[in-house]
């Protein structure tokens, strides 16, 4: 069986993660991990991030990537890692 890795890009607002997140978790599919793209300088809201999802066996991997303040650095670093 196919196992799919979602990738979640975001910034910097906590409440579109979560949404995003509680999504992808309510599909009936259900061999998956998420990765977290955090694209931001902001180091509060990387160890949040990470504070919160630390415990979900579901989230793969969080990683960051330095924001230029577009989203296509943190896009680009998803396709680097496949």
């Amino acid at each position: 069986m196919v196992k799919y890795l979602v990738s979640i890009l975001v910034s910097n607002n906590i409440v579109f993660l979560n949404n995003s997140v509680k999504s992808v978790l309510k599909q009936t599919y259900n061999d998956f991990h998420i990765m977290i793209v955090i694209n931001t300088n902001d180091e509060v809201f990387y160890q949040d991030t990470i504070k919160h999802y630390q415990n979900n066996d579901k989230i793969k991997k969080i990683i960051r990537t330095n924001s230029n303040g577009y989203p296509g650095k943190g896009h680009n670093s998803v396709l680097e890692l496949f």
